[in-house]
């Protein structure tokens, strides 16, 4: 079978092909330089949306925009304006791990798993987002979570941990969303490369892309190796079935395990390849609750006005931050992160309501310790007043300046950038939030002269 070069791209970590069916188009990501990338098969077009944290993963949604797994945790970016919306916050208490590879169960429900950047042992985890926003822990003890899809039948859940070097099944329950019996399908040799990305085709055959091994192969149900597809690079990282009809294959690579001598030899290493195995695949998108139950416009402002104090709970901050200061009547407790260590942002109800969160230690039995979701952030807030029309505009000001300065040089720069990825939403939300006094436009103003271009 003839593999061909489809997109010179040559990013540095491509990985989570996967097909938009709404856009018609292949989206994928490059996992270090935190970027999404839409690829139009059918004009050779590739854009590009840089999230501003490491992602790993990408899905599109019933809504129509697309679910992003970061550094961080999941986060919604629209493709029509680039903006990103925090959906939940995944393990704060290890800022060393970040997310990497996902899929969507035949349910809608997306998984992704962890790994750790200093590549330690065992220090990852599985998680699932409900179409509800909450997110569970599924499996710990991971070292590098990748590959993962269902049989066509929803009663089997395939997964890679790159570090066991094998393709493991386990039973699947699909209206619960639950794994058990766990066992080995296919144990890859150390020489054949390692097991990476995997996908299920309409047949129920699983392809999977050998990380250092230059093949793509495909493994019956039962652990048979049906074929083999030769790579000319050494790295394809994943594969994904697109087209109209869902019979094209298209397969992401990598160069950055690569020396300066391997990749003169490879020079599209890190391209995007495709070829036409005679076999289809099948869609995978998120779904929402709001699809089946239709929220009111009071629910829906109420839904975001409790936004700001949830996020309030956030443990990780910016590094230049703003210093704990007393400002008139408001503290800033070190509790708090960057814009809400202001708690006159929150609002008196929503300052009680986040005090009253944060009396209760446990966040529920299912969840890995550090673990938020957007729901269990917060405490109710009712009845909260918009913003008037002069302190929105002002609001925009303070966030476009900030999204501008935390912008520029975080790549070369050698710091976070997802930590301004949640300064910018915290930001966005407080447009949602309550009626802001000038004492509090005055500290927000206050605390934008504290973020320096490229400082994250």
């Amino acid at each position: 079978m003839q593999v061909e070069l489809i997109l010179d791209v040559k990013v540095e970590l491509g990985e989570g092909p996967i097909w938009d069916q709404s856009r018609q188009r292949l989206l994928f990501v490059d996992i270090m330089r935190g970027d999404v990338h839409e690829f139009d098969p059918a004009t050779g077009a590739d854009s590009v949306f840089e999230v501003g944290a490491p992602v790993g993963a990408v899905t599109p949604t019933v809504r129509g925009d697309w679910l992003v797994a970061t550094r961080d945790g999941f986060f919604r970016l629209n493709p029509a304006t680039g903006n990103t919306t925090l959906a939940a916050i995944v393990e704060d208490d290890h800022p060393d791990n970040r997310m990497n590879d996902g899929y969507c169960d035949p349910r809608g429900r997306f998984w992704a798993g962890t790994m750790s950047m200093k590549h330690e042992a065992e220090a990852g985890a599985l998680y699932r987002l409900d179409p509800n926003g909450k997110v569970t822990c599924m499996l710990t003890r991971v070292t590098t979570s990748n590959g993962i899809d269902w049989s066509p039948d929803g009663r089997s859940l395939y997964y890679v941990d790159t570090g066991t070097a094998r393709i493991d099944v386990f039973d699947f329950d699909l209206d619960a969303g639950m794994i058990s019996h766990r066992r080995p399908l296919v144990t890859i040799p150390d020489r054949d490369g390692k097991p990476d990305g995997i996908v299920v085709d309409a047949e129920g055959f699983l392809w999977l892309a050998l990380w250092g091994g230059s093949a793509i192969r495909r493994y019956a149900p039962d652990g048979r190796l049906d074929r083999t597809i030769a790579m000319p690079v050494t790295h394809p990282t994943k594969c994904a079935f697109g087209g109209a009809d869902l019979s094209d294959l298209y397969i992401t690579s990598a160069w950055r395990a690569l020396s300066p001598e391997e990749r003169a030899a490879q020079p599209h290493a890190g391209s995007l390849f495709h070829c036409r195995p005679g076999v289809k695949g099948r869609p995978a998108l998120f779904r929402e609750r709001w699809h089946v139950q239709r929220a009111t416009r009071a629910a829906i402002a109420r839904e975001r006005a409790a936004q700001v104090p949830r996020l309030a709970k956030m443990e990780r901050c910016v590094p230049t931050a703003v210093q704990h200061e007393q400002t008139g009547a408001h503290a800033r407790p070190a509790h708090l992160d960057w814009i809400l260590r202001v708690p006159a942002l929150a609002g008196d109800s929503g300052q009680r309501a986040l005090d009253d969160r944060n009396r209760r230690a446990d966040l529920g039995s299912d969840l890995r310790p550090g673990t938020r979701t957007a729901a269990e952030l917060g405490g109710p807030i009712t009845d909260v007043p918009r913003v008037s029309e002069h302190r929105t505009d002002e609001m925009l000001e303070v966030a476009g300046d900030v999204q501008r300065q935390t912008g520029r040089g975080v790549r070369d720069s050698g710091q976070r950038p997802p930590d301004a990825l949640v300064v910018r939403k915290q930001i966005d939300l407080a447009l949602e939030g309550p009626q802001l006094t000038d004492h509090q436009a005055r500290d927000i103003r206050r605390a934008r002269v504290h973020l320096r271009p490229g400082v994250t």
